[in-house]
C-alpha cells in the first residue's frame, strides 16, 4: 500500500482520510512435464482508507508450451492479468487494487499506462531465442 506521512493528502485518497492497509500474496512458478511452464501470482489487500474498508485483489496467470529441444526454443504462451476496481465508488468499500510499485512491465508489458488496477487483460503470444543477445517476441493483447 502507499506510505506517506499522516499530514500529506495523497491523490489516491481522494480526501477520504488516513490510509492503513496491508498487502499479502504469493507467487509460484515452475515447469511440469518436459515442455510446459507456468507462473501464477496473486495478492490480496485489506485495511481502511478513511471511513472505507479496503477489499482489493489482483492476479497474474501465465502458461506456456516450449516446442521441442531446439536451439531457438520456440514457446507459445497465454496470459491473463486481473486487478480489482471499485464496484460501487460511493459505497463503504474501497475495491481498487493499489499496484504499490510504479511499473508492472513484467505483467502487462508496456500497456502499464493504466497500471495493475481495475484491469482485465488477456494476452497470447510466441517467443523464440535468437543468436547471442537477440530474442524475438510477438503477442496479441
Amino acid at each position: 500500500m502507499a506510505v506517506a506521512p499522516g499530514n500529506v493528502t495523497l491523490s489516491e485518497n481522494a480526501g477520504l482520510g488516513p490510509l492503513n492497509g496491508v498487502t499479502g500474496g504469493a507467487r509460484i512458478a515452475g515447469r511440469f512435464g518436459s515442455n510446459y511452464d507456468y507462473d501464477v501470482e496473486m495478492n490480496k489487500q485489506a485495511g481502511s482508507l478513511g471511513p472505507k474498508s479496503i477489499d482489493a485483489w489482483a492476479g497474474h496467470w501465465n502458461f506456456g508450451y516450449t516446442f521441442g529441444k531446439t536451439r531457438a526454443q520456440p514457446r507459445a504462451f497465454a496470459e491473463y492479468n486481473y486487478a480489482s476496481g471499485n464496484k460501487h465508488p460511493n459505497g463503504g468499500t474501497w475495491g481498487t487494487h493499489d499496484q504499490i510499485y510504479p511499473s508492472s512491465h513484467n505483467k502487462i508489458e508496456f500497456a502499464d499506462l493504466f497500471g495493475w488496477r481495475n484491469i482485465k487483460e488477456f494476452r497470447a503470444g510466441f517467443s523464440e531465442r535468437g543468436r547471442g543477445e537477440v530474442d524475438s517476441h510477438g503477442d496479441i493483447q
